[in-house]
């Protein structure tokens, strides 16, 4: 994952997503940060980088679902 104040982009093997829309981040069902376009990350988002993942999983068109 890398992260900016215009994005957030994750890559998982040969595929890349960039995101701009708004992006929560859930831990264990409780949110734990929100990014949005023009601002720089929260801090946890910056806990979850390069971290091993073991499933990516397209939940609704506008939900993503990482372990």
């Amino acid at each position: 994952m890398r992260v900016g104040q215009f994005d957030i982009q994750f890559t998982f093997d040969d595929v890349n997503v960039a995101v701009t829309l708004p992006v929560n981040l859930f831990r264990e069902g409780n949110l734990v940060a929100h990014w949005e376009e023009g601002r720089w990350p929260e801090p946890a988002f910056y806990d979850i980088m390069n971290t091993h993942t073991t499933r990516c999983e397209a939940v609704t068109d506008r939900r993503i679902l990482i372990e």
